[in-house]
């Protein structure tokens, strides 16, 4: 949005939107937090209010028709919406694809009936795409523009008021039904490596005060003496602070590596979802968290369900601190941003424009 504005200040905005959104002229008509749902049983057990919502969107959209509508991302909500309006003669566009690549590949149909456009954000999807006729171009990823590498640990955690110790970041997850399924195995194993280092702290990062106060509620209830220190801030801070960090599998993962940090990477899904992938192998490759698949290799270990335990965690957090071989990965890190920045935003708003010329 800021970079079409620095294009055409003349441009009105109206979609769902977060604060930041609304922020830069963004009329939201419905709130951020209904797309906020992850997972095959959570996304049912929401569908009858999603689906009510976009009828009414097309509705609206139709009869008042944009110069473009961009989904950005949440494909099974955006690419029914995208399809219609595209028939409806609306110019299109997906910011963020799918991911066919890790699953449900024919998916790849309903995307190139979806879009008039698809601005990729990793450097292994646009070719992918064109497999399928898909109009994609790669643009690169807006994270890698705006997040720069830190070695200087004791600068970040002088901004954040920490003492000068070992610190690991607690991330459990941006969404409740993650922080609901992390919480306790992240703070059971906040308490072992106390336990093995009275010296080391604790810090965590939430994007909302609800998700901050569960966590809270939690710790009181689980660990009433255990220290964590809480934030609302960038996590590309909390990264900049720690020396490592236990995270569940999302952008973090990305925004770690960008940073340059350490992370054991760990996921709960629901049972029902997670048997579902096993039942009808839904997955096909062989890491879920993105710092390995850009990666191509293990540069995280990864704990995936039963595997996410504390005391795995602990082992797992412990071995990344004592080895000697951790500058290795650093290289790699390097490598894969520089891949990645690309000036995303401007990219993806000449992309767009150049469209909305084209219609």
């Amino acid at each position: 949005m800021a970079a079409m504005l620095k294009q055409n200040s003349k441009i009105e905005f109206e979609g769902i939107a977060g604060t930041q959104m609304q922020a830069l002229g963004c009329r939201s008509l419905y709130p951020m937090e209904k797309l906020s749902v992850m997972g095959l049983v959570e996304v049912l057990q929401h569908l009858p209010e999603l689906m009510k919502m976009r009828r009414d969107l097309i509705k609206h959209w139709i009869n008042n028709p944009p110069d473009v509508v961009i989904g950005l991302d949440a494909p099974d909500f955006n690419l029914v919406l995208e399809t219609t309006l595209k028939k409806a003669g609306i110019p299109t566009v997906h910011y963020v694809s799918p991911t066919l690549w890790a699953w449900r590949e024919g998916r790849h149909k309903k995307l190139k009936a979806a879009t008039d456009l698809l601005l990729a954000i990793f450097p292994f999807e646009e070719a992918y795409l064109k497999k399928f006729n898909i109009n994609a171009t790669y643009i690169g990823h807006p994270l890698a523009d705006k997040i720069q590498p830190q070695k200087n640990t004791t600068a970040a955690r002088q901004v954040l008021d920490l003492k000068e110790s070992t610190t690991v970041a607690l991330l459990a997850g941006s969404r409740m039904g993650e922080i609901k399924r992390h919480s306790a195995i992240f703070i059971e194993a906040a308490l072992l490596l106390q336990k093995k280092d009275p010296e080391i702290q604790f810090i965590s990062n939430f994007a909302t005060q609800k998700t901050q106060d569960y966590f809270i509620q939690q710790l009181q209830e689980q660990a009433p003496n255990l220290k964590i220190t809480c934030f609302q801030t960038e996590t590309a801070q909390i990264f900049a602070a720690c020396d490592i960090a236990i995270v569940a599998s999302g952008t973090v993962t990305l925004e770690g590596l960008l940073v340059g940090r350490l992370m054991v990477v760990c996921y709960r899904l629901n049972p029902l979802t997670y048997g579902i992938i096993q039942l009808f192998k839904l997955v096909k490759i062989h890491y879920f968290s993105m710092i390995n698949i850009l990666a191509d290799q293990a540069l995280a270990p990864e704990l995936l369900q039963s595997k996410c335990r504390a005391d795995l965690i602990v082992n797992e957090v412990e071995k990344l601190l004592q080895d000697k071989n951790n500058n290795k990965k650093y290289p790699i890190y390097q490598r894969i941003r520089q891949q990645l920045k690309c000036n995303a935003s401007q990219q993806g708003a000449k992309a767009i424009f150049k469209l909305i010329n084209q219609k």
